[in-house]
Formats: structure tokens, sequence, C-alpha cells
């Protein structure tokens, strides 16, 4: 694999969950407007899971570099910390675009 390559695959930042079980888990609230204004930036793939029980993750999906620190600002504007950062299969940026996540909100 080039060095290009690597550079130009999708990667995903995953916040912290909502989960009630946790005081210092995301405020739902905040959560779900980070996600509205995810929506609105363009070459993000804002992907939102329900996993039951109140529990819900909220990532972001993109390649553009320049894509992080916008995405990053919104996340500070609602502070909702990150979780971690990780190259993402274009199956399954795929996947979120068709809706096709296990618990996947929200289209």
């Amino acid at each position: 694999m080039r060095i290009r390559e690597l550079t130009e695959a999708y990667k995903e930042i995953e916040f912290v969950c909502v989960n009630p079980d946790y005081c210092d888990a995301t405020d739902p609230a905040m959560q779900k407007a980070l996600y509205l204004d995810l929506q609105q930036v363009e070459g993000v793939i804002p992907l939102k899971q329900d996993w039951d029980e109140g529990q819900i993750s909220l990532t972001a999906i993109y390649k553009d570099p320049e894509v992080k620190k916008d995405i990053l600002a919104l996340a500070k504007k609602y502070d909702v910390k990150i979780d971690l950062t990780q190259p993402v299969s274009d199956d399954y940026v795929d996947k979120a675009i068709r809706g096709e996540h296990q618990g996947q909100t929200e289209l």
C-alpha cells in the first residue's frame, strides 16, 4: 500500500456515547445538536447508532483532512468529547450511506 493511499482513506471520529449508566457520558441533547450540525458539513457522513438501553453512539466519517477541523470545532461547541479516531474501510462507509449498520438511526 502506498503512503498516498493511506492518507486518502476514510477516517472516523468516534465521540463519547450517550449512556445513562455513566456520569461522564455525552448529554443526549448535545449529541443531537452535534449530529444535526454534522449533517450540514460537506464531506462528513454522520453515523448515529442506538444500542438499546439508552446507549447511543455518534461518529463522523470523513475523507478530506481539512474537514477534521470543522468536526472538532463542532464537538467543542457542544462539549462532546472524542473517544477515538481511526481509519475505516470503503465498505464501512458504504454501509453508513445505505443505513445498513446495526442500530443505525436518522438517515
